[in-house]
């Protein structure tokens, strides 16, 4: 293991055969000073950042995958005893930014390296001209549907994913979510300029609103799980209510009782295991964390005391009252629709490929005189910069998010006449909703000071003590989701539900 972080030369070789390209993890960049002012933990950063450099595009040879998994190995037998002898000087060591970002992205390259080794993994372009599925975007919708449709042997799936893979420390510890909004993980997209908030937040993204404020970000997930990889892990299925409009204003079978199968198909929950309204044989994990804040304790009693009810369940039979959150989680490790669906998918089926880090141009449609336009395949762009067109036997199905998906069609020439005009863009199939009436939900901020030191601070989350905690027992601070508690209510006493 320390042969990997020390500046020698990596008993590594070539590999014998077609080796799959390195997945880019978090960014780092060496420190630019290296003078005499620069710390040891700044030195060691910039070297494991050059020692990570030097390892892609090669194998390690086994005796340093064996000696690596024995060092794991020991460490977790030992767990507890290792863990109890850094606590007392482990609490007092922080690692900075640029250490930790350096070591997960050392951690991610042996972890894909290795599963390389044994499993099917993301491609960089595909393989065939033709698939009979053709699914763009990996997020939480495309990630179940790959897995869905892929159970039929006799058919081809395609997923074409613009982000990387999920294979980063950051990515699995919950309290980092954090770290991951504003890096390559994330859209990071901006709103229009508001006057109405986020009047601290610059306008960087539009060179027509620079040097504005009020332009509020937007983080939205890239990559294998999109935005269940970058999110609190919250698992909030909504009021049955939301469902039941859904059904009255047209959209028939979406109403609670029709898609509660599928909830509870698709759930794992270790809280609730005999409630009728839960799953337990599902691929994604619900759980409690193991730890939680004696903050969340006392929301909860203080709502008990103002006359709210403590509910246990908000996503069983009522949602009102104040409760303690559920997420999305395994182990105290975060549990996203990619590791529910998709890589339990891709590691055992050969009827499916993902190509990551590749961006969809534009859907190809075949558009004869007197019959509806057939979408065809896809064209699109992979991480080389090469230009590739895949056609769909059967389908292409877009499931690139609320935003990229209207912006691709769109691009494809199916949208608002007037606006695909104005951006210079033939319409093939004028639509005139595509690329309206989004919705989002208001997100407030209020921090308050406490009078005991009860906060997550961040030197206890970068700490020596915190980190082997996390790493070897999975406990402590980094297993909190920062989203604790919440409460559903009635702002007026004339609605009926929250």
């Amino acid at each position: 293991l320390l042969s990997l972080l020390l500046p020698l030369p990596l008993p590594l070789r070539e590999p014998s055969v077609p080796y799959f390209p390195r997945f880019p993890c978090l960014s780092f960049a060496p420190s630019q000073s290296q003078g005499p002012g620069s710390s040891p933990l700044k030195l060691l950063a910039d070297i494991m950042a050059k020692q990570q450099a030097a390892a892609r595009g090669v194998f390690m040879d086994k005796s340093t995958l064996l000696s690596t998994a024995l060092v794991v190995a020991l460490a977790v037998i030992f767990q507890d005893d290792v863990a109890n002898m850094l606590h007392p000087i482990g609490n007092s060591i922080v690692l900075p930014d640029e250490l930790l970002r350096a070591t997960s992205n050392l951690v991610c390259d042996v972890q894909e390296k290795t599963m390389g080794l044994f499993f099917n993994m993301p491609k960089v372009k595909p393989t065939m001209d033709k698939y009979d599925y053709v699914i763009v975007g990996a997020g939480s919708s495309g990630g179940v549907l790959a897995s869905r449709l892929s159970e039929d042997p006799s058919v081809s799936v395609l997923v074409i994913e613009a982000g990387p893979t999920d294979k980063h420390l950051f990515v699995d510890m919950p309290l980092a979510s954090p770290f991951l909004q504003g890096t390559e993980r994330d859209w990071a997209l901006q709103i229009e300029p508001t006057e109405f908030a986020c009047q601290g937040m610059d306008c960087t993204k539009d060179e027509q609103h620079a040097g504005k404020t009020g332009c509020c970000r937007w983080p939205m997930g890239r990559g294998l799980g999109g935005g269940s990889t970058i999110n609190y892990m919250a698992y909030v299925r909504g009021n049955p209510e939301d469902f039941n409009e859904w059904d009255r204003m047209g959209a028939t079978g979406w109403n609670y009782s029709a898609v509660l199968p599928y909830f509870k198909k698709s759930e794992n929950n270790k809280v609730f295991r005999f409630s009728s309204f839960h799953g337990t044989d599902g691929p994604l994990d619900v759980n409690d964390p193991r730890e939680r804040n004696p903050i969340t304790a006392a929301f909860v009693d203080g709502c008990k005391d103002v006359g709210l009810e403590d509910n246990p369940d908000y996503n069983g039979e009522h949602q009102e009252g104040c409760s303690r959150l559920q997420f999305t989680t395994r182990d105290s490790e975060r549990w996203s629709v990619s590791k529910a669906f998709l890589w339990p998918a891709l590691r055992s089926r050969t009827n499916l490929e993902v190509v990551a880090l590749a961006d969809v141009l534009k859907v190809e449609l075949d558009c004869q005189k007197g019959k509806k336009c057939r979408a065809s395949g896809v064209t699109l762009r992979d991480r080389t910069g090469a230009v590739t067109t895949v056609q769909a036997g059967k389908e292409v199905i877009l499931t690139a998010s609320a935003v990229m998906t209207p912006k691709l069609m769109m691009l494809s020439g199916i949208g608002p006449k007037a606006e695909l005009e104005r951006h210079g863009i033939a319409t093939k199939v004028e639509l005139p909703g595509v690329g309206q009436n989004l919705q989002d939900h208001n997100f407030f901020v209020m921090i308050f000071n406490g009078t005991k030191p009860v906060s997550y601070r961040k030197r206890d989350a970068t700490s020596v003590s915190g980190l082997a905690n996390w790493l070897l027992r999975r406990r402590g601070v980094l297993t909190s989701c920062l989203l604790e508690g919440t409460m559903f209510t009635r702002t007026r006493h004339n609605l009926t539900v929250p």
